[in-house]
């Protein structure tokens, strides 16, 4: 297991975190953190995030990932939409040793 944080650059209706397995997290603004699995022989993950409100024209919302490897480096991804945010990035580092 990983801890992550993840912060919401605006409420969201639905958040989904899916690595190893799906995780749907029961606060939807702010921020979130929790531990995830990932997949030892294929570290990725997806994000999907469903806005509560629709952007207005031109704004961008975004999702901070922080990953907190124990004895690896911090990982920091921002994932950036015009919309809902439904995207995933093969992480640099292996999930287990």
């Amino acid at each position: 297991m990983i801890p992550f944080r993840l912060i919401l650059s605006d409420p969201a209706s639905e958040v989904v975190i899916d690595a190893a397995s799906p995780l749907r997290p029961a606060t939807t603004e702010g921020v979130i953190a929790g531990n995830v699995e990932l997949d030892a022989a294929n570290p990725s993950l997806g994000l999907i995030v469903r806005w509560k409100n629709a952007a207005t024209t031109g704004e961008h919302r975004f999702a901070k990932l922080t990953l907190e490897p124990p004895g690896q480096a911090t990982f920091t991804h921002v994932f950036d939409a015009d919309g809902d945010i439904d995207d995933f990035i093969e992480l640099p580092f292996p999930a287990a040793k």
